[in-house]
């Protein structure tokens, strides 16, 4: 009994004290509690602290739709012709000064520009010879006449003579660069008929002038006209392929030939050339335009020895008689090396 009973104190004992700690601890948590909630309170309430607010840029507007990119356009060069093949032999040409257009006048010695600018684009094309105009003072007369041409021939053995005009030359202003546009004729004149073998037209594309810097006027100016002669040039070595090459005989000293070509012209030491009397103009029985020269009796064959002077040759008769100054002289149909 005395231990049952001692069981019965303690548990009862033990619930007293549990009880006496749950109270303890109740005013605490409610302490807690209100201590916490206070804590938000004065956290919600306080005045906040305003942030600077910076504005959103884009690299492009979000409520467009996107471009499609685009490469910048390529510029493509001018198309070029193709080179003209002209054979080994070439061909004596002069350039006369270009007539200067109304819409060039305000660029005065442009015609002389561009006759020397030509001449220098046909020489470097490797298919003529171009004569200096100083040897035509032993001509008589102007070229403007079937007649002078043919004394030219005979006299210096020229092919071709090329007249022309600037028809129009403009420069203007740019973004502080500088544009130009020059348009230009030309013509092909035979020496052997007078007539016109090939017209010519050459403007050039804008962009290709473009320049700045310093004396960027002049330079546009040049750099057009360079252009525009460029596409000259072409047209006229195609009036030159539809042309026959042959050269004259400048003068006879016994056996000894001396020919109006050279070493310039193509001709080469050893080469077998025939020699022909001038023939008679043909033209055309219903248009009455010269076409050609028919061939004239065969007078000979000879040989080219050696070159001397500017472009001018020194050949032995071979066989044939009779050939004079001025006669015709061809390349053989045979084999020009025996």
């Amino acid at each position: 009994m005395r231990c049952k009973g001692r069981r019965v104190g303690v548990m009862l004992l033990a619930i007293l004290l549990a009880a006496s700690f749950s109270s303890s601890c109740l005013p605490w948590k409610k302490k807690a509690k209100e201590e916490k909630k206070e804590e938000l309170k004065w956290a919600w309430s306080r005045p906040r602290r305003s942030t600077r607010r910076s504005a959103v840029t884009y690299g492009r507007r979000p409520y467009l739709l996107p471009r499609e990119e685009t490469k910048p356009k390529e510029v493509r060069p001018r198309p070029t012709l193709p080179p003209v093949f002209l054979g080994r032999l070439k061909y004596k040409v002069v350039v006369l000064e270009f007539a200067e257009g109304e819409g060039a006048s305000e660029f005065k010695g442009i015609g002389r520009l561009a006759a020397q600018k030509l001449g220098e684009l046909l020489a470097s094309s490797g298919a003529a010879v171009v004569v200096d105009r100083g040897r035509l003072e032993g001509i008589s007369g102007p070229l403007d006449s079937p007649e002078a041409l043919w004394r030219l021939w005979k006299a210096l053995g020229v092919h071709a003579v090329i007249k022309g005009s600037v028809k129009k030359a403009m420069v203007g202003e740019e973004k502080g660069g500088a544009l130009a546009l020059v348009g230009i004729e030309a013509f092909l004149y035979s020496t052997e008929t007078g007539g016109i073998v090939k017209g010519a037209y050459g403007q050039n594309p804008l962009y290709l002038s473009r320049t700045q810097g310093p004396a960027r006027r002049q330079k546009a100016l040049e750099k057009a006209l360079k252009e525009a002669l460029e596409e000259v040039k072409n047209g006229l070595l195609i009036g030159l392929g539809q042309m026959e090459w042959s050269t004259s005989v400048a003068s006879v000293d016994g056996d000894t030939v001396y020919l109006n070509a050279g070493s310039r012209s193509g001709l080469k030491e050893g080469e077998i050339l025939e020699v022909y009397a001038p023939g008679e103009e043909v033209k055309n029985p219903l248009t009455g335009v010269a076409l050609g020269r028919a061939p004239g009796p065969k007078k000979g064959r000879v040989k080219v020895e050696e070159f001397f002077g500017v472009d001018a040759s020194k050949a032995v008769l071979l066989e044939g008689e009779g050939i004079e100054p001025g006669d015709v002289v061809k390349p053989s149909k045979a084999k020009s090396r025996p």
